[in-house]
């Protein structure tokens, strides 16, 4: 009896605290709106329904967000059934300041790759999502953990940058709306927090937040500025190269490179680069259509590199050994030209999907095909290679054996394969046509046979192409990608 009375008292209030919001939402149609947050949200939800009353029903998450950590492992819990409309969020301030959570790891760097989780896992449930930026750090060392954990913590500017710009980068790439809270309130951070050791604020410091919650809130409600839907497509149609540039001329047709920029390039920067080189089965695609990959590091710094190549149409006399020379010529182009295009020449990561990861490969292993006017003093051989559901084996048994002709084996990867190879990512699915799962194995087992590092990152179901149709899929991979750049200098 006693078990029962507790439940009473303290389970069916917290779930009546989402369930019966939902449920008149239900009946009245209002749109849903999830906040989730710390204390600071805390601090604003009371008012942001009062003031949203009517319009829209809110709900905040249970308890305190705490950390991204937090956030990882409770946002099912938080999310639930509730078909949410608008989803306004928030995690920084545990992050920088740890509290309970002080032997975490919560640097900018960690932080970003949590941010990447929650947010890839938001945009599934399709609500509109509004990212309200960090509140201002306290000046002096925070009372908390003076206090309570013994230790004297004080957040520098710099450091609280580092923050900022981690978040505004994952949002950035995922195209979440900002509501920049710390903006709003850092003028006047003296007259409305509670303490300079504080990071709360007053009654009249959360109605000033409150009240720009709402606005943005309403906003996205009224539709306004509708969320775009994010997909592998919509990148390629509208990402942009901050430059395009020759990088060799054959016959009367120039190849280009597109180079896309992080933040802050200056020419005479030393970035590590991520170079990318389409699919289409050595007879379509443009660089366009790998630009998602191109830019996909480029937050993190990187200088991402779309490459042009010639096709082996019919009845252009282009072939497949021409495609692979291209290739080749590209990156030996960047490597001669780092200097200029402020990349450092010993941190060049290449990437290739489909027929586009067969010509990646030939940049590290087919030394026997290159332009007659090529410098073979300055080495096409990348730092790393990562394989996107690449094309392994030329063979009657692989792909694309008619196409390549009688020379097939002198460019098919899985008969190519030797010692002294770049370390290798590959992405793959166990079902996909092009190289299926015993041919895909093959490759694996033989690059390790021979000493190199081959990591394989396997899909279960994934057909060809699976990444890009799943941008979860995309983001995982991209962070994968980095994580084994970084594991292997590329930083």
């Amino acid at each position: 009896m006693r078990l029962v009375s507790r439940i009473l008292r303290y389970v069916l209030p917290a779930i009546a605290v989402a369930v019966l919001p939902l449920a008149v939402a239900a009946e009245t149609g209002l749109p849903k709106v999830l906040l989730i947050g710390d204390s600071i949200s805390g601090g604003y939800q009371k008012e942001v329904k009062r003031l949203l009353d009517g319009k829209a029903v809110v709900v905040k998450n249970e308890g305190n967000a705490q950390y991204t950590g937090t956030g990882v492992k409770k946002i099912e819990q938080w999310l639930g059934d509730g078909d949410w409309d608008v989803i306004h969020f928030n995690w920084g301030l545990w992050d920088m300041y740890g509290w309970e959570f002080a032997n975490e790891d919560r640097s900018p760097q960690a932080y970003a790759e949590r941010l990447e989780k929650l947010v890839t896992r938001l945009e599934k449930t399709g609500a509109t999502l509004i990212w309200a930026t960090t509140t201002p750090a306290c000046p002096e060392p925070e009372v908390t953990m003076k206090n309570r954990f013994k230790t004297e913590v004080k957040i520098s500017p710099d450091l609280e940058k580092r923050y900022l710009d981690a978040a505004g980068g994952v949002m950035k790439k995922h195209g979440v709306r900002i509501n920049d809270l710390h903006s709003l309130i850092r003028p006047d951070l003296e007259k409305y927090a509670t303490g300079p050791d504080n990071v709360h604020f007053t009654g009249a410091g959360y109605g000033v937040l409150a009240r720009q919650v709402v606005a943005e809130i309403e906003k996205a409600i009224a539709g306004s500025e509708p969320r775009k839907v994010r997909s592998f497509a919509s990148m390629q149609k509208e990402l942009q190269p901050s430059k395009i540039i020759p990088y060799k001329t054959v016959g009367d047709r120039e190849l280009t490179l597109h180079l896309f920029h992080p933040d802050g390039f200056k020419p005479g920067d030393r970035r590590p680069a991520y170079v990318v080189i389409h699919g289409g089965g050595w007879v379509g695609g443009d660089p366009r259509r790998f630009y998602p990959y191109a830019q996909s590091l480029v937050p993190e710094g990187y200088v991402g590199i779309s490459v042009e190549y010639r096709l082996a149409k019919p009845g252009t006399g282009v072939t497949v050994f021409d495609c692979v020379k291209d290739g080749r010529a590209a990156i030996r182009y960047i490597r001669a030209h780092a200097a200029e295009l402020g990349i450092d020449p010993k941190k060049i990561g290449v990437g290739g999907g489909s027929a586009g990861g067969h010509v990646a490969l030939g940049t590290a292993l087919f030394d026997d095909f290159d332009h007659a006017d090529e410098d073979l003093s300055v080495s096409c051989r990348p730092d790393a290679l990562v394989l996107l559901f690449a094309v392994l084996d030329t063979s009657s048994k692989g792909y694309g054996n008619a196409r390549v002709g009688k020379d097939w084996k002198s460019i098919s990867p899985l008969h190519r394969i030797r010692s002294g190879m770049p370390p290798t990512l590959v992405f793959h699915g166990d079902r996909d046509n092009v190289a299926p799962e015993p041919i895909l194995m093959e490759f694996v087992k033989r690059m390790k046979d021979e000493g190199n590092v081959c990591e394989l990152v396997l899909e279960k179901g994934g057909r060809h192409g699976h990444i890009n149709n799943d941008m979860g899929l995309f983001d995982d991979a991209a962070a994968r990608t980095l994580k084994f750049f970084r594991s292997h200098g590329l930083k």
